[in-house]
């Protein structure tokens, strides 16, 4: 037994990816396996508005900025991580556009990284979750 603090983390997509959300999942829990008694943390993925932590995934499009927004305003960890890859055929430019000028509106009042495929977006919140 160990006693641990535990932070309540929203996983979610931002638009609609789901993939990678189970991927940022996964990582949660082998984070916690290897590191939780050792750090005296652990993070446990819940779906209620009450958490500590949020994680957002972003692909092509966004959605679902009140819900970041809000988290940034009650001082709240926020980390975004933004897919590089922008299928052409996927991607409606207007889209795109929104994305980014949320991308950049966010800078500097969360964590804001970019990743490009499931094992960089694995690494980039292993190492994150660390410096919590």
């Amino acid at each position: 037994m160990f006693t641990a603090k535990v932070y309540r983390v929203m996983v979610g997509s931002l638009s609609g990816t789901m993939e990678e959300v189970y991927v940022a999942k996964d990582v949660i829990r082998k984070w916690n396996q290897e590191n939780a008694e050792r750090t005296g943390k652990l993070f446990m993925p819940v779906e209620c508005q009450e958490v500590d932590v949020m994680i957002g995934i972003v692909g092509n499009m966004v959605e679902k900025t009140d819900a970041v927004l809000k988290m940034i305003e009650a001082g709240k960890k926020v980390m975004l991580f933004f897919n590089a890859f922008q299928d052409p055929k996927n991607t409606i430019p207007t889209e795109r556009e929104e994305m980014m000028a949320f991308k950049e509106k966010m800078q500097g009042k969360c964590l804001c990284a970019e990743y490009n495929g499931n094992v960089e977006l694995g690494e980039l919140l292993k190492e994150n979750l660390s410096e919590i």
